[in-house]
Parts: C-alpha cells; structure tokens; sequence
C-alpha cells in the first residue's frame, strides 16, 4: 500500500484500499478490536463511538469488534504526532487488548491497482 500511496497518491491509495475492502462502503477504514472480556463489548462499543469510530458486529467466538475509523477524520490531522496521539486514545480504551486490521480481498480489479514495477 505505501508504494501505491507513493505512486499514486492519496486518491491511489483510497481506491486500493477500497478495492481490497480495507476501507468499507462507509468510507472507513476497517477493523478489529479485540476485548478481554465478552461481557465488555457494549461498554467498549460506547467509548470507541465517542472518539468518533463506528462499531458494528461483535463476534463471542473470537472476542473481536468490527470498527470503523472514518477516513476523513484520520485525514484532518495535519502532523503524524496528532494522528498518533489519536491512534493511542483508541488503543488506551478500557478491555482493548488488540486490533488487527483485515485481510485484503484481492479480486481481479483490486490486482489492476497494484504498483507496476520497473526494472
């Protein structure tokens, strides 16, 4: 994804990580956040929705929180250090104990996207 961003830009990036469903239909980026403890999702749910995330299905299987992190409010931040500072408040949420983010869909038209190498 960094050598789409660094060849294409921004407007490149977007639409490969659409394409892969890395960013979903609500212009999000996607995720996974992982609770200790399965009795904790609505709580957790609650303190992501106040930092500006979107939740959505939670699974008891697996303990995860599907998120979404609007991508316009990752691209308001104007330094990395404040993209940081924002990333770590979602990371100190009380019950979070991991994210992860998720497994790129590679269909024939996410592989059209990818960076062409030259020799």
């Amino acid at each position: 994804m960094l050598t789409i961003y660094d060849q294409t830009g921004i407007d490149g990036l977007l639409n490969a990580a659409k394409a892969r469903q890395i960013i979903n239909d609500q212009n999000e980026l996607r995720g996974f956040m992982k609770i200790d403890s399965n009795d904790q999702a609505d709580t957790v749910s609650a303190a992501l929705q106040t930092l500006g995330l979107s939740t959505y299905t939670f699974s008891s299987d697996s303990s995860e929180l599907e998120i979404g992190i609007p991508v316009d409010t990752l691209m308001q931040f104007q330094s990395p250090n404040a993209l940081l500072f924002y990333v770590l408040k979602i990371a100190h949420t009380p019950h979070l104990i991991g994210f992860r983010l998720p497994t790129p869909v590679l269909t024939p038209a996410a592989a059209t996207l990818a960076p062409t190498v030259v020799s």
